[in-house]
């Protein structure tokens, strides 16, 4: 879509697809999260969802169409976003493929121009077709792909394992429908259809690619943590919630039943000074009420505090670490 100047002179926004990933526990939280990390990239609320109106938590809609100032900043979203998939640039928006391709083509030769720099040879490509609120069958999708080849000019490069351009073609059906699933697959006609280029990719997108884009976050995974207590918070939580909080460097955190330091682990990775107090002494050291759930993560953390590892392999108590002012260091 193109960018218009705002009155105010601020910078032009071009028009983007957020794809959020169905997750089965934070999903309501999406909308958020994105606003957050918009607020992080100098993009306010008004001028994320501009005169449409903002979507809430009620919608069950995994896509949202938003104003970003530059690829740049779509990529910055991603980049430590937890619940955002992908971001797309929007191409065109139709109520069916058809009227969507026609859209995208009506957008004039310079437009074409601009586009044909991601797809001509020697850059390789792959679109995908994707539905949400039904299942596609293979011989839609060849049909999809049929309607789409009036965007190309035939010479393009095809790779489906690690392509340097991914096309979308989304199609986005109601999802509350009267149509029994278990009769067969859904026959309705999509509430719309989008055309996009993927310009940033959080939560892979297609985890059969070795080199697909990666959750950042999978290396807290609690099963690579030391201890564990039993009210550890959940890893994917705790940095949905350190990006809801605006968690940067320069900024100070503080948990006052921080536990095992789940949260504090998730605002530390954003480069917060922290600061955490808890009641419970089990908990901080790992004694009795928590327990270990990585033995060759417990080595690793006794060997940088300075304690001695047995030849069983378990820690045993050293003299704890100081820090140059004498004060003992945690």
């Amino acid at each position: 879509m193109a960018a218009a100047m705002s009155a105010k002179g601020e910078p032009p926004f071009r028009e983007f697809l957020v794809l959020f990933a169905h997750h089965n526990m934070y999903f309501n939280m999406r909308f958020q999260e994105l606003e957050a990390l918009a607020r992080l990239v100098g993009v306010d609320r008004e001028q994320l969802y501009g005169e449409a109106e903002p979507p809430t938590a009620l919608s069950a809609s995994p896509l949202a169409l938003v104003r970003l100032p530059s690829e740049a900043a779509a990529k910055k979203l991603c980049e430590r976003a937890v619940l955002i998939k992908a971001v797309l640039e929007v191409w065109s928006v139709g109520k069916t493929c058809k009227e969507a391709v026609d859209q995208a083509l009506a957008q004039g030769p310079e437009v074409r121009k601009q586009r044909r720099k991601f797809t001509a040879p020697p850059t390789t490509l792959q679109i995908r077709v994707e539905a949400f609120g039904r299942t596609l069958t293979m011989e839609e999708k060849g049909n999809i792909l049929d309607l789409l080849k009036p965007l190309f000019e035939g010479d393009e490069a095809v790779d489906l394992r690690s392509p340097e351009t991914m096309l979308w073609a989304l199609e986005e059906h109601q999802h509350r429908s009267n149509e029994k699933t278990h009769q067969g697959p859904r026959t309705s006609e999509p509430a719309r259809v989008i055309l996009g280029r993927q310009v940033a990719g959080g939560r892979s997108v297609n985890k059969k690619l070795k080199d697909g884009d990666k959750c950042f976050f999978h290396r807290y995974d609690l099963s690579q943590r030391a201890v564990l207590g039993p009210t550890t918070l959940e890893n994917e939580l705790a940095f949905i919630m350190a990006n809801c909080a605006l968690a940067r460097p320069g900024c100070c955190g503080m948990d006052p039943f921080c536990g095992t330091g789940g949260l504090l682990v998730a605002m530390g990775h954003f480069g917060v000074q922290l600061f955490g107090g808890e009641i419970d002494i089990r908990v901080v050291k790992g004694w009795r009420i928590a327990y270990t759930k990585n033995k060759d993560a417990v080595l690793e953390a006794a060997k940088s505090r300075g304690l001695a590892v047995g030849s069983a392999g378990t820690a045993a108590a050293a003299d704890p670490p100081k820090s140059r002012d004498g004060v003992m260091s945690m």
